[in-house]
């Protein structure tokens, strides 16, 4: 057995570690002066509440345009925990493939423009509302 020799010191550890604790007389003598502090009250700053439901904008308005388009590099930690360097490489080819692909003749994409929807009356039945609210009917 290798840690044949991590026994004996297994066992003796916790009477090397255990120390020995010297009280001073409390009978008055000059060797022990005794000294009172105030009571102290540590009180830690509160967070601030925040609103969990208040609106906050996914972007920076007063950013400039070469900040929102600037992309820190990321720091050596930042690598290590998303992967690594070739987690990062694999990432970053994927995404000019799917940039390529994108770029490819008859590619529809999957975000469409906003189209308005027709009014919903037609002329015919916008004009008979107006006149029945300047009537006053209901």
């Amino acid at each position: 057995m290798r840690c044949a020799w991590l026994l004996p010191l297994w066992l003796l550890a916790p009477f090397a570690l255990a120390q020995e604790t010297v009280v001073a007389p409390a009978d008055g003598g000059d060797d022990a002066a005794v000294i009172e502090f105030d009571t102290m009250r540590v009180v830690g700053k509160r967070p601030e509440w925040v609103d969990p439901f208040a609106f906050r904008p996914l972007f920076d308005p007063d950013a400039n345009m070469f900040q929102r388009d600037w992309n820190e590099p990321p720091s050596v930690e930042g690598v290590s925990l998303s992967g690594g360097y070739l987690m990062l490489g694999i990432n970053k080819g994927l995404m000019k493939a799917a940039e390529a692909v994108t770029r490819l003749p008859g590619w529809k994409h999957q975000v469409l423009p906003a189209v308005a929807r027709p009014p919903p009356l037609d002329t015919d039945q916008a004009e008979r509302a107006a006149r029945l609210r300047e009537s006053g009917a209901r």
